[in-house]
């Protein structure tokens, strides 16, 4: 899609010829130009929920009557904290062992990795501070 149908203007294919553009109409049946497109109304986009009972307006904002305590507002954190817990995907006890088994591989191929570039530039400084010069 082109940036003037995204737009909602009129798309007609432009021929170039030489250095002036020329602008191809379309026609109909019988030779005759076509109609143009009716023109697209412009989409609005609401910038602000002006609705009172949206489940965003339900997070931001408390009940007047909630428990301000140090005991209302630990029950309230604790139960938010369960709800997102169950929404959590956990994986299964062979997708457990099958990722923890990578993770351990992965580790341990890098720390051969680093040991060994440990030995060579280890081996490479002490060739080069103790040559006979």
């Amino acid at each position: 899609m082109s940036t003037r149908e995204q737009d909602g203007g009129p798309v007609q294919p432009v021929k170039r010829s030489g250095s002036r553009p020329v602008v191809i109409t379309p026609t109909a049946a019988g030779g005759k130009p076509a109609a143009p497109p009716p023109a697209t109304p412009a989409r609005t986009i609401p910038l602000r929920s002006t609705n009172p009972t949206s489940s965003v307006a339900n997070v931001v904002t408390r009940a007047p009557d909630e428990d301000l305590s140090f005991g209302g507002r630990l029950r309230r954190n604790l139960a938010e904290v369960r709800s997102e817990l169950l929404k959590v995907s956990w994986p299964t006890r062979d997708e457990l062992r099958n990722l923890t088994i990578v993770v351990i591989a992965i580790t341990a191929l890098v720390g051969v990795t680093l040991g060994l570039l440990d030995v060579l530039f280890g081996e490479a400084v002490r060739l080069l501070t103790t040559s006979g010069l």
